[in-house]
């Protein structure tokens, strides 16, 4: 997994490719850490992913190849 706050690119199909940032895993209100729902952000602050990303690449001025 990418580092916390580190720029990429991610995928998830339903979605397509975006650009944006990890911004770590979910935390429960007990403190509880989710390491399987990572929290993915795209830039345009229009949404975000949890748990749902398949793919993910450090950043590059181009967009990347999506997966097939």
């Amino acid at each position: 997994m990418p580092v916390k706050g580190q720029r990429l690119w991610y995928y998830f199909k339903p979605v397509g490719c975006w650009r944006g940032t990890f911004e770590g895993y979910y935390v429960s209100e007990k403190g509880v850490t989710y390491n399987g729902m990572h929290i993915f952000a795209n830039d345009e602050k229009t949404g975000w992913l949890t748990g749902d990303v398949t793919h993910w690449h450090p950043d590059q001025e181009e967009r990347p190849d999506e997966p097939i």
